[in-house]
C-alpha cells in the first residue's frame, strides 16, 4: 500500500513561474538578427545549462557573451542578465494551490535547475516564500535529472522520496524522481486542473 503523501517537490520555470526565452530576450533585443544572435550565444551556447549547474559562474558566462556580441548588444545583454528572473511571472493558480497545500498542512519544497541569483530573487515571490526549503541546483553543483540532486533533496530537509510528490514539467525529471520512489505529474500547457487531479488521486487534501 502507497505511504500517505506528506511532502510536494515543485519545480521553478514553467510549474509555479512561467518562463520563456522569449519573454527573456524581446524586451531588450526587439531587432530579429540581434534576438536570433541572443538565443545562438546565450542559450544555444549551453552557457544557460552550465550556470544552473554551477559549473560556470554567471560573471564567467556574462563574459562570454560579451565577447561573442557586437558592441551595440552589450547594454541589452547587460539589461537581460540584471533583469531576466522578473520577467517570470506566476503561473496562473499555481501560488493559489500552494496556499492550500500549506493550510491543509503539507510540506512544500522546491527542487530547480536554476542560478544563484534565485536566492535575491526569491523573497519576491509568494508561492518561494511559502516553501519550506529549496534545492537550487547551481548551489550544489547538481542538477536534473542526475539522482543525486533527489537524492540531496531527502537528505537535506530529512524525506522519504514515497512520500513525496514531484511536479516539474520535464518528463525525464519526472521518471527519475519515480525511479527514487517519489510519486509525480508532468506539469504542461499549465494544466493546474489536471495536476489538482493527480494530486487528489494521491490522496492529497486539496
Amino acid at each position: 500500500m502507497a505511504k500517505e503523501i506528506k511532502n510536494i517537490v515543485f519545480d521553478q520555470g514553467k510549474v509555479l513561474l512561467d518562463f520563456t526565452i522569449e519573454k527573456v530576450l524581446t524586451p531588450v533585443f526587439p531587432n530579429k538578427e540581434d534576438y536570433q544572435l541572443a538565443v545562438k550565444v546565450v542559450f544555444t551556447s549551453k552557457d544557460w545549462e552550465r550556470v544552473d549547474a554551477g559549473t560556470m559562474t554567471e560573471m564567467e558566462a556574462l563574459d562570454r557573451w560579451l565577447k561573442n556580441t557586437p558592441p551595440h548588444m552589450h547594454a541589452g545583454i547587460h539589461k537581460m542578465f540584471e533583469t531576466w528572473y522578473s520577467t517570470m511571472t506566476p503561473v496562473p493558480g499555481m501560488t493559489e494551490l500552494v496556499r492550500t497545500l500549506k493550510a491543509n498542512g503539507y510540506r512544500c519544497y522546491l527542487l530547480s535547475n536554476t542560478a544563484p541569483r534565485f536566492y535575491a530573487f526569491y523573497p519576491t515571490v509568494e508561492a518561494m516564500r511559502l516553501m519550506d526549503g529549496f534545492i537550487v541546483s547551481a548551489v550544489h553543483r547538481l542538477a536534473k535529472p542526475d539522482p543525486a540532486i533527489y537524492h540531496r533533496l531527502f537528505e537535506t530537509y530529512d524525506l522519504d522520496p514515497e512520500e513525496c510528490f514531484f511536479v516539474d514539467d520535464v518528463a525525464e525529471n519526472i521518471e527519475a524522481g519515480r525511479k527514487l520512489g517519489m510519486r509525480g505529474f508532468q506539469f504542461v500547457d499549465f494544466d493546474v486542473d489536471g495536476l489538482k487531479k493527480a494530486l487528489k488521486d494521491e490522496g492529497v487534501n486539496i
